[in-house]
């Protein structure tokens, strides 16, 4: 409990000296205008330096966009040859699936024709 008075106390002594300092009337304004940078035209930067900074990141980001648009192109050049597969594929799917149908017909037609021949034959046999 003791150390809870001796924090308001001290606590209270500390306040009462910032407070003291602010109303002391201390002129703070000179300190805190020197510190103002100095007004004028060279500001410690070279200007060559500047634009040459500038053109450099100029044809970097110029660079940057050249290289997009290569991959850009490549990729749908990459599309194009995909789709084109498919096409191919599709095209190839097809065409077994009509060759597959016609020998599908033609089995139709020979087992046709066999049994139409054993028909044949079983009514040659003599019974």
């Amino acid at each position: 409990m003791w150390d809870k008075i001796v924090a308001v106390i001290y606590s209270l002594i500390l306040h009462a000296t910032l407070i003291g300092m602010l109303l002391s009337g201390s002129d703070l304004t000179a300190y805190f205008s020197t510190l103002t940078p100095p007004t004028g035209t060279n500001n410690g930067i070279d200007e060559n330096q500047v634009q040459l900074e500038l053109k450099r990141l100029t044809r970097a980001e110029t660079i940057k966009n050249a290289e997009q648009q290569a991959q850009q192109y490549a990729l749908e050049q990459k599309k194009l040859e995909y789709q084109q597969l498919m096409k191919q594929a599709q095209a190839r799917v097809q065409a077994l699936q009509q060759e597959q149908k016609i020998e599908q017909q033609q089995l139709e037609q020979l087992e046709q024709r066999r049994r139409a021949e054993q028909a044949l034959v079983e009514q040659a046999q003599p019974e």
